[in-house]
């Protein structure tokens, strides 16, 4: 029984590594904004499919709007934040009800090395 399931278990691990293989093949790259200084996430608006936030290494929060990157940041920790290695400014997420609150949560490596969790309070609403 035993053999019979470890087949079974190889069998459908080839089948996936085939299609895997298949999907990647007709992936193509495009650039869709540029300007951006070291970003490490890509999150979209939870309130405006025409809105995302790039999170950048060096401790900004950048607002793409239909394509375009906008020139005010939407956040700058860059003062809080220390860079170099794994360190920075490192993800942003928007919890349940963001939309009606205006909250979101940052997780950066502070200047004293330590990683953090915050909720900035800066009276700017989620959707742009």
């Amino acid at each position: 029984m035993i053999r019979g399931s470890l087949k079974c278990a190889a069998s459908a691990l080839g089948v996936l590594l085939v299609v895997a293989t298949s999907a990647d093949a007709q992936f193509r790259g495009q650039v869709y904004v540029s300007g951006l200084t070291q970003p490490v996430a890509f999150i979209q608006d939870p309130g405006n499919a025409s809105v995302q936030f790039v999170v950048e290494k060096g401790g900004t929060i950048r607002v793409v709007q239909g394509g375009t990157l906008l020139p005010v940041p939407f956040l700058d920790m860059s003062d809080a934040v220390a860079t170099g290695g794994e360190r920075g400014l490192l993800s942003l997420v928007f919890p349940p009800g963001a939309v009606e609150s205006g909250r979101f949560f940052i997780t950066f490596v502070n200047t004293d090395g330590q990683r953090a969790i915050r909720s900035p309070a800066i009276g700017r609403r989620v959707s742009t």
